[in-house]
């Protein structure tokens, strides 16, 4: 915020503006939307769509895994 103009943020507080989330944030929120899934397809007996989500989610896990990256928080 220091960089910003005068002008740049008194228009941001009048029309209003979004913060980007972090990798990690995207992350988090990625694998809480899969987990969500999973547990829909299960109540609903969707058992192949719920072994595709988690077979996603196992994937990802093996990626993050791979680059040496930890999500904190969550359900993860």
């Amino acid at each position: 915020m220091n960089e910003l103009d005068l002008a740049t943020l008194a228009a941001a507080l009048i029309n209003g503006y979004e913060v980007e989330k972090t990798p990690e944030e995207k992350v988090r929120e990625y694998f809480k939307e899969l987990s969500t899934d999973i547990q829909h397809y299960l109540e609903f007996g969707e058992r192949e769509l719920a072994e595709t989500k988690m077979a996603e989610r196992a994937t990802a896990l093996k990626i993050l895994d791979l680059l040496g990256m930890k999500v904190v928080g969550g359900d993860i």
